[in-house]
């Protein structure tokens, strides 16, 4: 795609351009990007942003086709007012970044009345797939930030984590609305099935920001009430007889991993893969990860002992051909569409984890220099409390008492000098939190 960046000001273009290489935006290419002080290099743009306040918007009218958007970044109130001048009103509106410098994803659009319906239409989709994520606003009112997205396709319940700007990331709030999605859909005789996906293509869902264990450390009781409350979303889905599946658009990680995990099914992007990188960072997993799998797909245990002590990632590819991954699609727009098709194969199936002990291969790690699958030194205490976890789960007579075994593990996790460590290394990255690890 080509961009034209216009101004008669040379000076104010070569600003332009300043601010654009500050912002990464590869300007080296000619065929990427046009610079010129012309109007009529506006002629074949499909879409316009004046960013002058208005002030050169008849200018652009003039240049361009009479069916292509006009859009003005401003704080301005009321599109209304600067449109009424124009010939061609109805394909004019404003845009409010959430920030100045467009760092943050989320670009508002102002939703006035005599806007057409189209060019909302267009403008929603354009953002959704460049990755910004598009609100509706009317008037000076901002629209409110939506975390979780809601939409239906042939009776099934699409529900979107939205936080791309840090990888569909969870914190508890989320959680909870997540669960009470659930609910209501479970309850709704209308819905025959439920598809959980991430917003745009980075992500699946990067887990959880383990920053907010900070308070924790050196509590057992209090992190075991933490693992029980977030582990209170999984047992929705674990009772839900509505079938879910998670579907992959990206990486899942930590309690993205684990969300998707305890869904009836998972449709995965191919070039999508799964991670726990908890111990990384000191931290043993206590979202089920030391049980589910393995009750769920045997053949897949030593994949997952490697995934738990070396926080090795596991490819969509790889998780297919022991059954953990139900289809592989190539292109990113089609794994919702499989992900619709699939409740409706899993609407007659079980969805119970079997009870009794469980054979599985011996938990084996490095014993003088334990390391991850990315050289980070791991910590052989909680590398200890890992393989007992496991194995514990493992001689359970029942998948709750394997979950127990694994929460025990993290609470005393967090009671070790290095998940201390861990998790201040992690804080002091700022913004890094929810960076997809490995």
């Amino acid at each position: 795609a080509r961009r034209v960046l216009v101004d008669p000001d040379t000076a104010a273009l070569e600003e332009a351009l300043a601010l654009l290489q500050e912002a990464g935006t590869r300007v080296s290419d000619p065929d990427s990007l046009i610079v010129t002080t012309e109007w009529e290099a506006l002629a074949y743009c499909d879409w316009v942003l004046e960013c002058g306040g208005g002030t050169a918007l008849h200018d652009v009218e003039a240049a361009v086709r009479a069916q292509v958007p006009i859009t003005s970044w401003t704080q301005a109130p009321d599109p209304e007012t600067l449109a009424r001048s124009l010939q061609h009103p109805q394909r004019f509106t404003i845009l409010r970044p959430a920030d100045p410098d467009w760092s943050s994803p989320i670009v508002e659009i102002v939703d006035w009345a005599g806007l057409d319906a189209g060019i909302l239409d267009y403008l929603r989709w354009l953002f959704c797939v460049t990755g910004r994520v598009p609100r509706c606003a009317r008037g000076t009112e901002p629209a409110p930030r939506r975390l979780i997205l809601r939409d239906r396709i042939d009776r099934v319940s699409v529900i979107t984590l939205c936080r791309p700007e840090r990888g569909n990331l969870l914190d508890r709030g989320m959680c909870e609305e997540l669960s009470g999605i659930l609910a209501d859909c479970e309850a709704d005789a209308a819905c025959t099935g439920m598809v959980i996906t991430g917003y745009g293509t980075a992500a699946f869902c990067a887990g959880r920001d383990l920053t907010e264990l900070m308070p924790l450390l050196g509590n057992a009781a209090e992190a075991r009430a933490f693992a029980r409350r977030a582990g209170e979303l999984f047992a929705v889905l674990d009772g839900l007889r509505t079938p879910v599946v998670a579907a992959l658009n990206g990486p899942a990680l930590g309690d993205g991993l684990a969300l998707a995990m305890r869904c009836h099914g998972i449709v995965s992007l191919d070039t999508a893969w799964m991670q726990f990188p908890e111990i990384v960072h000191g931290i043993a997993a206590g979202n089920g990860a030391t049980a589910v799998p393995y009750r769920r797909w045997p053949d897949g245990a030593r994949s997952f002992h490697a995934m738990l002590t070396r926080a090795e990632r596991l490819g969509a590819e790889a998780a297919c051909e022991f059954g953990m991954v139900d289809t592989l699609v190539s292109d990113v727009t089609h794994v919702v569409p499989a992900a619709v098709w699939l409740t409706k194969e899993l609407a007659s199936s079980e969805h119970e984890l079997p009870c009794g002990a469980i054979r599985i291969p011996p938990v084996i790690t490095e014993v003088n220099d334990p390391r991850g699958a990315d050289g980070h030194v791991l910590s052989r205490r909680v590398l200890d409390l890992l393989r007992e976890a496991i194995q514990q789960g493992a001689r359970a007579a029942s998948p709750a008492e394997a979950l127990e075994a694994g929460i025990e593990a993290f609470a005393q996790s967090l009671c070790t000098a290095d998940a201390r460590a861990g998790l201040q290394a992690l804080s002091e990255r700022e913004g890094e939190a929810f960076q997809l690890t490995g």
